[in-house]
């Protein structure tokens, strides 16, 4: 691999860039007010002279990375607008407008796995010192840094993670297996390729269906208001018995088990869905037909029951499980 270099110039038959656009727009003001020489220097160390095709020009690559942060965009978003974006083209350094990619998409994977910890630092120390030459910082707020440790990699997995539910799943079949709960099935060959499943964008066609106690949708149902920005549209079923029967059945006398009624439907809306409450097998029919027939966002049903209402398949599982404490205690 060669050193990068940038032999990017005008073209005769087209006009220059900054004969076409506001001069006063943000994103011009910004490109002057960076040192892309800076910027050069460090990301070039990466690069080692030798044979081979000469890697992107060091202004385009910082550029995009800047662009990219800035808007929170994925690279095929990013690529996707510098085609159709003069601002963006020039913040990356080009001399004239650009009708299709100078590069492939991979050469920004590439590029982030050359760079280290060091190069991407020149990054942040580069936005400071234009943040701090603009204005836009002062002095006083380098006084002192607040680190939130929050946003570090962590090896925590969520609770929608279909690796954790997997494992859930075997470590609760062992358990019933330990207990003599009979299962008629365990999930277990069925919850290993969900894992791989995506029923987003990339499966036509397949319209998720979600089951969920009241309990645990309130921890994690929140989550549902990212279905309007990836244009997601799930069938959600509520089941509202206003308890936590799951530990009822352990400790009836914690008060803990007794939850409010948040009225889950009313709050569909806001979060960019329609819901509807039902009570009966009729409404729920109804409400289902009504679910299929609309797309485009998600449909929450919420059905009551009567608090203390078990299904069979809880129950045997704790008459199974005081089965073996009680062997276990003689």
């Amino acid at each position: 691999m060669s050193k990068p270099r940038d032999n990017r110039h005008k073209d005769l038959f087209r006009p220059a860039l900054d004969q076409i656009i506001d001069l006063g727009h943000p994103l011009v003001r910004l490109a002057r007010e960076i040192d892309w020489g800076f910027l050069d220097e460090r990301f070039s160390s990466v690069c080692r002279s030798g044979a081979g095709q000469p890697p992107l020009p060091t202004r385009l690559v910082a550029g995009l990375l800047i662009l990219k942060h800035m808007h929170d965009l994925s690279d095929e978003a990013l690529c996707a607008r510098w085609v159709e974006n003069p601002y963006y083209q020039f913040f990356c350094g080009e001399e004239s407008f650009q009708h299709a990619l100078r590069f492939e998409r991979s050469s920004l994977t590439r590029w982030r796995q050359r760079l280290g910890e060091e190069q991407l630092v020149a990054l942040l120390q580069e936005s400071f010192s234009v943040a701090h030459k603009t204005g836009a910082l002062a002095s006083k707020d380098l006084e002192r840094v607040v680190v939130d440790t929050t946003v570090q990699p962590k090896a925590i997995a969520f609770p929608t993670d279909a690796r954790l539910l997997h494992k859930a799943i075997v470590r609760l079949g062992r358990l019933a297996k330990v207990h003599d709960v009979p299962l008629r099935q365990s999930y277990v060959r069925v919850s290993k390729q969900v894992q791989g499943l995506d029923l987003g964008p990339s499966a036509p066609g397949l319209r998720p269906l979600i089951l969920v106690g009241d309990g645990a949708f309130q921890m994690t149902g929140w989550e549902i208001g990212n279905c309007r920005r990836y244009d997601w549209d799930p069938i959600v079923m509520v089941f509202n018995n206003a308890s936590w029967e799951m530990l009822r059945v352990f400790q009836p006398e914690s008060r803990f088990n007794d939850l409010d009624d948040w009225h889950f439907a009313e709050l569909a809306k806001p979060l960019g869905g329609t819901g509807e409450r039902v009570t009966t097998r009729a409404e729920l029919k109804s409400a289902l037909d009504r679910a299929v027939a609309t797309r485009g966002q998600f449909y929450l049903i919420e059905i009551m029951l009567e608090r203390g209402a078990l299904s069979n398949t809880l129950t045997r599982y704790v008459a199974g499980l005081k089965r073996g404490q009680g062997n276990s205690t003689k």
